[in-house]
């Protein structure tokens, strides 16, 4: 297996008007699945925008309360939903820190 981390540590708005959220999030894959690894690379930019928005659309409070695990299966389905030749298995989270 293979980890891609190709969008490194990103800065993101949440709904809150004052609260960024660090995150930098990487995905397990099969490392000799090239037509996967290709999509994965072309598709960078609308995987970082799911990111993205999904974060902008939730406030901090509802991040927190609905927890890791839910906030990373929805990403996951969001993510994964862009993806025809292949899904990411997990995603994990490097950081996870909000600013206020």
């Amino acid at each position: 297996n293979a980890s891609y981390m190709d969008l490194g540590r990103l800065r993101l708005q949440t709904a809150d008007e004052n609260v960024v959220l660090i995150l930098e999030p990487w995905f397990p894959y099969q490392q000799n699945d090239t037509d996967f690894i290709e999509e994965i690379s072309s598709k960078k930019r609308a995987i970082k925008i799911a990111i993205t928005s999904y974060f902008r659309t939730h406030t901090k409070q509802q991040l927190l309360s609905a927890g890791e695990n839910t906030v990373k299966s929805d990403l996951l389905g969001e993510i994964n939903g862009m993806l025809i030749s292949g899904k990411f298995s997990a995603i994990y989270f490097s950081e996870y820190l909000f600013l206020n």
